[in-house]
């Protein structure tokens, strides 16, 4: 009674059929029905219960494997999660579960799995960008700098990325030597980053004030360098005072490029680079 009330959409009903046929006797294929019911009806706690048991009954059962797997998935307990959607994906292969698999591989840190599903999802689906986001991602972890810069080449701007991404980008291609690559990436990231103040974004800051300053770009250089030097002073490069001096030379105020050089030496009394840029300024 329970399969044909679940066929007919009648989950309620078939809910308790099963519930009644369980309490009479444990038998898979009410278990199932009972998983069934819950799942269609967003009882995912209880479906989670019925589901193990069907499992434990019958270990090859596909439909049991993908749905625990998708439920452990969207829980976010990917270590139980990759399991039972590696054997589902076995037993019948299809996108969706490729990509969950792959997601699932690269959060619990197995990245060979998670390149091997990704790519299956791509070749599927060339156009699923959150499949080449995580690929991208996972291809980083493993320091394959060219072609996680590559895939998020691919990807960037088309799924929903983040600025971390957008960072990991530009390292990538700055590890590749791809260095006005590398400031595009950065300054898109600083954008992403908005006023956060984590170590990547502060980098991001400085490799763009710097290229700025080579520019001679230096009211937007100054920008960054007074950014980064407004926060804890933990977190400041230790070249920062030196680069503050110069952009603020290059604007014309030469009372705060004299101001940071100071500072540089209060930092390093041993600094003869200071003193001696310090008494050029004073004599100009």
């Amino acid at each position: 009674a329970a399969r044909i009330y679940n066929k007919l959409g009648q989950h309620d009903n078939a809910l308790e059929m099963a519930r009644k046929a369980l309490d009479l006797n444990f038998t898979g294929e009410a278990s199932w029905e009972y998983a069934n019911a819950c799942i269609k009806l967003n009882r995912s706690a209880e479906a989670k219960k019925a589901l193990e048991k069907v499992i434990e009954t019958d270990p090859t059962n596909v439909v049991a494997n993908r749905e625990l797997g998708n439920i452990y998935f969207d829980e976010k307990e990917y270590s139980k999660a990759v399991p039972l959607l590696k054997k589902s994906y076995e037993k019948k292969p299809d996108a969706d579960i490729a990509f969950k698999l792959g997601k699932a591989a690269l959060e619990t840190n197995d990245l060979p799995l998670a390149v091997e599903h990704l790519k299956n999802v791509l070749k599927q689906n060339p156009n699923l960008h959150e499949a080449g986001l995580e690929l991208a991602r996972t291809y980083f972890k493993l320091s394959d700098f060219a072609n996680a810069s590559a895939q998020y080449d691919k990807v960037i701007g088309k799924a929903a990325s983040s600025a971390l991404d957008s960072y990991q980008n530009a390292l990538s291609k700055e590890k590749l030597g791809d260095t006005k690559g590398a400031v595009v990436a950065y300054t898109q990231a600083i954008s992403q980053f908005g006023t956060a103040r984590t170590k990547e974004a502060l980098q991001a800051r400085l490799v763009v004030g710097k290229s700025q300053l080579a520019a001679k770009q230096y009211r937007d250089a100054l920008g960054q360098f007074k950014f980064i030097v407004a926060g804890d002073k933990a977190d400041h490069p230790q070249d920062i005072y030196f680069l503050l001096s110069e952009a603020s030379e290059g604007v014309g105020d030469l009372a705060e490029a004299i101001s940071s050089l100071e500072k540089a030496i209060a930092l390093d009394s041993k600094n003869i680079e200071a003193y001696e840029i310090g008494r050029a300024s004073c004599r100009e």
